[in-house]
């Protein structure tokens, strides 16, 4: 890691209580010195600082140490020698995260109480796939008549088109032609009603697990009202 430019974080949108799709993300830090690099105990927490919403591996074997605040011993680098910061993002809530991971050390033969730090500024934002009525520029109370066409669009928690989802189409008296539909590159799913019935209706979309890293199913109802 250059302590002069460290990197910038950023994670796709997530789930909450799952991991995104793209964590680990993983930075190295290298100790270019002659001597071994020291990552001091710190008062309270841990050495390197994790925000909330975001992990840091040390199970494998190539990870940098983390260092409690009841450590019995500081971390340490070896001369010439690696290590890893596996970042994982992995949200609480439903919002945009932003925080800095900070680590603490001896960099540049720095000694207590001034240890130099390294900073990592990391983002991300976290929510539910959402289900819009992008209807052919129909709003939510515009009347319309039979062979009118209806587009409902996923999108991810990023606003991105969500391609590949089946969207069902339902109101009670009402027919639609396809009951369902895929929806394609650009999010939409469309059909047409064909009964011509006046009331309301349900556009009702899964998203499985495997898209986006959203390890349950989502769904939810958009009514459209006929006037």
């Amino acid at each position: 890691m250059n302590f002069r430019s460290p990197p910038s974080l950023s994670f796709a949108a997530a789930a909450v209580d799952i991991a995104s799709s793209d964590s680990p993300q993983t930075v190295t830090v290298e100790n270019y010195g002659n001597a071994t690099l020291i990552f001091p105990i710190p008062v309270s927490g841990a050495n390197p600082i994790i925000p909330e919403n975001f992990a840091l591996g040390s199970s494998e074997a190539s990870a940098c140490p983390l260092v409690q605040a009841n450590a019995s011993s500081v971390g340490t680098l070896a001369a010439v020698d690696s290590c890893q910061l596996a970042i994982s993002y992995i949200p609480e809530n439903e919002t945009v995260f932003r925080g800095v991971l900070q680590l603490t050390d001896n960099d540049g033969n720095a000694a207590a109480p001034g240890y130099a730090t390294q900073s990592i500024a990391v983002a991300a934002r976290s929510g539910p796939p959402a289900l819009v009525f992008a209807a052919s520029g129909l709003a939510l109370s515009t009347t319309y008549g039979a062979g009118a066409q209806i587009c409902a669009g996923v999108q991810d928690a990023s606003q991105d088109a969500l391609p590949g989802i089946t969207v069902n189409f339902s109101g009670a008296g009402m027919t639609f032609s396809p009951a369902s539909a895929v929806t394609g590159s650009n999010g939409l799913a469309c059909t047409s009603e064909t009964g011509g019935a006046v009331g309301g209706f349900t556009a009702f979309a899964t998203v499985p697990g495997q898209i986006s890293d959203y390890h349950r199913s989502w769904l939810d109802r958009l009514n459209k009202l006929q006037v």
